[in-house]
Formats: C-alpha cells, structure tokens, sequence
C-alpha cells in the first residue's frame, strides 16, 4: 500500500479580505475627507448662561 500524496491545504482568501475591506475604508475616508473640505463648518459662538 503506499502512502497517500499530501493534497495541498485550500489556499486562503482571508488575506484578501483584509486588503479589500482597508482599500474600502480608504476610499470612504478619501471621499469624505474632500466633501469635508468643500463644505467647510459655521463656527457657533459660545453663549455664556448665567
């Protein structure tokens, strides 16, 4: 009887995922990062209460 050949372990999407879902995160910072820029925030005055 001989010995079994060794099938190859399934090679590992994970990696890809990981790389995928930071170029994603990337991309939304990148876009949200540039709206931000156009739209630039009031400054609200800070009323004191007595």
């Amino acid at each position: 009887m001989e010995p079994a050949e060794a099938s190859p372990a399934p090679r590992s999407w994970l990696w890809l995922w990981f790389v995928a879902a930071f170029a994603v995160q990337l991309t939304a910072w990148g876009f949200w990062l540039t709206i931000a820029a156009r739209h630039r925030v009031q400054e609200v005055p800070i009323v004191r209460v007595r």
